[in-house]
């Protein structure tokens, strides 16, 4: 089972790259790109808040930088969309050093989720509007290629 090194469901509120950790919690964001706002209005189950990514075509991040590169990568997000995007988005996933993308994104072509391992894509969920869905993801860096 893979060792927890970091783990956020937006409650914390942060939304700001390079803020201080407050102890015993990391760093949050190295990076932060496009409208990434708190929600506090839609949100899954019991919680009071969730990031909401406003996309007009423009790309949208929330990257945490790890300290090591791990072998294993683990990631558990729930996902809705408002309305459908009409370009290719990436959810959530890992980069690596050489910027190959790993995870899941949204294809408008489908409207599918699809698993990318270095270039390889496979079908995945047909989304519908103002559904919750979970995404859980798992990673393995030291194959080659990338697997999910």
């Amino acid at each position: 089972m893979p060792t927890i090194a970091f783990a956020c469901g937006a409650e914390c509120g942060n939304i700001t790259a390079g803020s201080a950790p407050v102890a015993p919690v990391v760093q949050h964001w190295n990076t932060v790109t496009g409208a990434v706002a708190i929600e506090t209005v839609t949100v899954r189950t019991a919680g009071t808040k969730s990031y909401k990514f406003a996309s007009a075509g423009t790309p949208l991040d929330l990257r945490h930088t790890f300290a090591s590169n791990p072998t294993t990568g683990v990631i558990r997000c729930y996902i809705r969309f408002s309305s459908l995007p009409a370009v290719i988005i990436n959810i959530c996933g890992f980069v690596t050093a050489g910027g190959s993308f790993c995870g899941v994104r949204y294809n408008p072509t489908g409207t599918l989720l699809q698993s990318v391992a270095v270039g390889a894509q496979t079908g995945g969920k047909l989304i519908v509007v103002d559904t919750w869905y979970r995404l859980d993801i798992r990673v393995t860096t030291s194959a080659t290629p990338l697997s999910t």
